[in-house]
């Protein structure tokens, strides 16, 4: 999924998650203190437009999220989730950017967060990942790549980029798109939420 607009950013993300990994921490803290050593506040630096910035956020969370599902290596997966819900809540685009989730994913990461890492408990990752579903943060989809007039809708905004911008119009169409069932099989939004919730509830409540 990464093109020209992020181009680099995966091998910024690559080398991020192996310095972190080499800490071996399972805390926040630790991965704050590595985010600030590399400066990766910048990493949101140089778009020019709401557009491409929309564009941005959707391939980096892609690449964040991959690399989450891909390693192996636990204290890097650690940094790849802490690092997902940084970029999130850290967005200038106020949180409008969402991360894409198929339902076997949602499970994953779920049960990435409620079983003990290695016989170790890590309540941080319960409470983030509980606060992004919350906090709306996930696209509930059945395929993880966009396709069809959805990206073709953020492309086609050429306005310049301010950080104060609601995207109130492309939400509101987001949000319709979301509740279609296409041909192609997309699950409505609505009904993987319920399910989502659901199974987040009784995880919560121990049953």
């Amino acid at each position: 999924m990464a093109s020209a607009i992020s181009n680099g950013f995966r091998e910024d993300c690559s080398e991020f998650l192996s310095d972190f990994a080499k800490l071996k921490a399972t805390d926040y803290s630790a991965f704050c203190q590595e985010w600030k050593r590399n400066n990766f506040q910048y990493i949101f630096f140089g778009r020019n437009t709401d557009a491409e910035m929309a564009e941005y956020l959707g391939e980096i969370f892609y690449t964040v999220k991959k690399f989450f599902f891909a390693s192996k290596n636990l204290f890097e997966r650690i940094g790849a989730f802490y690092l997902l819900y940084t970029l999130y809540f850290k967005q200038p685009l106020f949180m409008f950017c969402k991360i894409r989730l198929t339902l076997e994913e949602w499970r994953v990461m779920k049960d990435f967060a409620r079983l003990p890492q290695n016989g170790q408990a890590l309540p941080q990752i319960t409470v983030m990942l509980w606060k992004m579903f919350k906090s709306d943060a996930f696209r509930f989809v059945q395929d993880e790549l966009e396709r069809g007039f959805d990206r073709f809708y953020f492309k086609s905004s050429g306005t310049s980029y301010d950080s104060s911008s609601s995207f109130r119009t492309n939400k509101d169409l987001e949000k319709e798109l979301q509740t279609l069932t296409a041909p192609d099989g997309l699950i409505k939004a609505t009904e993987i939420l319920e399910m989502g919730y659901n199974e987040m509830k009784e995880a919560l409540d121990g049953k």
